[in-house]
């Protein structure tokens, strides 16, 4: 079983998107995955066709991690509407998550342990992990329990705020897990411009063979998608962003396990 954050402290950059639609190629070949949604926002619950209502009333990962006598992990996993694709929800109580975590004892490894405790019946081949956008307790729990760590970037300021997310991940694997390794980064919002370039030689000559091949390219049907609660792989499989984000997993995919 592999782990997989996918990570960048700024926000809209698409980690929310990439983790579902990535999770969704996955599974559609074959994989078993499970989605952690660590994003008091919910996003990625909402992206897999669960409501406002519904989250509100199922165990989520506030009360693995969170509440006074933590849940085993397995306790919040619920089916998604696809083969082999699992979620553990976020919902309204997560808005809380930081300031209640802040004077607990062991507080960055609170998801490691809700983990450990039930890791026997944890049968899946790949966890993927929705990060809010913000390198707090909660983005700090996830570094801890991950294998690897992939970034998404995009055209505003493409580079903000990745040197804190590097030293956080270089302080994470120094103190806490030795085995954290940066899987890549990739482009996540592509459109044709001479600036798109430019931006892409930079981030090319950032992280070098770190830096994926693959690009995500802008269109309406992410958003779309996103508003009935859809993987764009799933919703329009043969639209440019389910194209990219096929050709992105088989890249991870190759990684990963080469």
């Amino acid at each position: 079983m592999k782990v997989i954050a996918i990570s960048n402290q700024k926000g809209g950059v698409a980690k929310t998107t990439a983790t579902i639609n990535i999770g969704a190629v996955m599974a559609s070949q074959g994989y078993k995955v499970l989605i952690i949604d660590l994003d008091a926002q919910g996003n990625a619950s909402h992206g897999l066709g669960f409501t406002k209502e519904q989250l509100n009333n199922m165990v989520s990962i506030f009360d693995c991690i969170v509440q006074d006598t933590p849940l085993p992990i397995v306790d919040a996993i619920t089916k998604t509407d696809y083969d082999n694709l699992y979620l553990v929800p976020s919902n309204y109580k997560m808005k809380d998550a930081e300031p209640l975590l802040t004077t607990v004892m062991g507080r960055e490894l609170l998801l490691k342990e809700s983990i450990t405790s039930c890791y026997d019946q944890l049968d899946f081949d790949y966890i993927l992990l929705d990060f809010p956008p913000a390198l707090g307790v909660v983005s700090l729990n996830g570094l801890i329990v991950a294998d690897e760590v992939l970034i998404p970037v995009n055209g505003n300021y493409a580079l903000e705020g990745i040197n804190d997310l590097l030293e956080t991940i270089k302080r994470v694997k120094r103190k806490f897990n030795p085995s954290l390794n940066i899987c890549g980064a990739f482009f996540s919002m592509y459109s044709i411009g001479n600036e798109i370039k430019a931006i892409l030689d930079e981030l090319q000559n950032y992280f070098g063979d770190k830096m994926f091949k693959t690009y995500i390219r802008k269109s309406v049907k992410v958003e779309e998608a996103a508003g009935r609660g859809k993987p764009v792989v799933h919703y329009a499989p043969y639209s440019n962003p389910s194209l990219d984000y096929k050709a992105l997993t088989k890249e991870v995919l190759e990684h990963v396990e080469g």
